[in-house]
This record gives C-alpha cells, structure tokens and sequence, in this order.
C-alpha cells in the first residue's frame, strides 16, 4: 500500500504524483486490483464495464486537475495516456 502511495496518493492531490499518467493502463491490463487481493475480496474484482467506466473516471478527473510529475505540479497542463499506449 505504501509503494502505490508514493506513486499515486489522492489524498495529497497538490503534489505531482507520478503514478497518474500510468494508471489507466495498469487498469486496462487488469492488473488493479491485483490477483492477490481479489481472491480475498471477490467483490473486488472488476467487470471489463467497470473497468472501462474507472479509466474513463480517471482520466476525466485527470484532464480537470492533471496531477502530473513534471506537469506544473498539479496545474493545469498534463495529459493521461489512452488505454493501451
């Protein structure tokens, strides 16, 4: 938990973070949440719709507010990649 933290933390949006340019595509590939967790919590798991309505969530909320490492640090600015670049 602390690792995916130190790459993409909502909590502390003013920061750039880096992780929000790769998420989408973590996402799309089917690796968030992890295997691990899911056989766990199987209510975890994400339907191919769900998955596609959080990227889509994602990325909008990223256009609005990209918080982007090198992007002016949470200004505006930044663009999230496509799913599958």
């Amino acid at each position: 938990m602390d690792e995916g933290r130190s790459a993409l933390n909502f909590s502390e949006w003013d920061r750039p973070q880096e992780g929000a340019g790769e998420i989408s595509e973590v996402i799309g590939e089917g690796a968030m949440p992890p295997g691990y967790y899911t056989l766990i919590h199987s209510g975890a798991r994400l339907s191919d719709a769900e998955r596609q309505q959080l990227i889509a969530g994602l990325e909008a909320t990223f256009q609005n507010s990209p918080p982007i490492a090198g992007e002016g640090g949470g200004e505006q600015g930044g663009e999230v990649g496509e799913v599958g670049e």
